[in-house]
């Protein structure tokens, strides 16, 4: 094994920090609100039909709870606040 690539090394540095400079945008509250999503490979089903997700049915995740639906679901729900389609 050699030494790391510096382009590699470069690439990480300069999108944690687009990443990083994304989130200083975002209110402190919708932060919070992110903190509680459930990670996507924990779910398989849909948390309100039960539908198996597929790459054609796919994950949703509530800005609000956390919660993953699919997107039928996810049209029955009201958009929270500050955030839009």
């Amino acid at each position: 094994m050699g030494s790391p690539n510096p382009n590699n090394k470069r690439r990480r540095r300069e999108s944690l920090m687009e990443l990083k400079n994304k989130l200083a945008k975002v209110p402190r509250e919708e932060q919070t609100r992110m903190s509680n999503w459930i990670p996507d490979d924990l779910i398989k089903y849909c948390q309100e039909c039960k539908r198996k997700f597929t790459q054609l049915k796919r994950k949703h995740h509530c800005r609000e709870c956390g919660r993953i639906v699919c997107g039928t679901c996810s049209s029955n729900f009201n958009y929270a606040s500050g955030f839009s389609d």
